[in-house]
């Protein structure tokens, strides 16, 4: 497998799936983010102390949704929870 490269900043919305058998993958999806270099940002309504305890420092951590796309290069949106299902748009394109 080629070896992934990104140097930019990652906005992730929901960094684990707790007590799940897909807890796993969302890890696994962050750790290679982190392992190509992407500095990640993360917001979770239910898994933060969780993350935490898995990524420590290497994830900034935010209690608001909006704060960690400031200044992002991305965003990565991996759940169809309710508080994500109708984002606002325009204050993401502005943050983005």
């Amino acid at each position: 497998m080629k070896k992934m490269s990104f140097s930019g900043i990652v906005a992730v919305l929901l960094l684990l799936i707790a007590a799940s058998a897909n807890a796993l993958s969302y890890e696994s999806g962050n750790e290679r983010l982190l392992a190509a270099g992407a500095t990640v940002r993360g917001h979770d309504p239910e898994a933060m102390k969780e993350a935490r305890k898995i990524f420590g420092d290497r994830i900034k951590y935010s209690h608001d949704q909006y704060d960690i796309l400031v200044g992002a290069d991305s965003l990565a949106n991996i759940t169809d929870w309710n508080e994500y299902r109708n984002p606002d748009f325009d204050r993401i394109r502005a943050a983005l």
